[in-house]
């Protein structure tokens, strides 16, 4: 499930910010993407919604470490492949 579906309800929006002690108004800029929540708050969301909203689909740019039972335990940046420049060399002919 996305942030924006779980925060719907206004209730739960300010029920899910005080958990987090963040602010109702801040959340729903991150559900809508006008805030990318740090890697810390991703996290704490997934804890507090007990998975229902995964770190996945609030970073999807990082790569999300997790132990045996499937709770977080780090992340990392995706790395782009370096693509070696398939441009032919040219010399100047002499």
């Amino acid at each position: 499930m996305d942030l924006t579906t779980y925060i719907a309800d206004v209730a739960v929006r300010k029920r899910l910010a005080a958990a987090l002690n963040s602010n109702p108004h801040y959340l729903y800029q991150v559900a809508t993407g006008r805030r990318r929540p740090s890697e810390a708050l991703s996290a704490a969301i997934e804890a507090a919604t007990g998975g229902a909203v995964s770190c996945e689909s609030l970073r999807p740019d990082l790569d999300w470490e997790r132990n045996d039972q499937g709770r977080v335990i780090g992340y990392r940046a995706r790395v782009a492949p370096v693509v070696p420049d398939a441009s032919p060399l040219t010399s100047e002919a002499q």
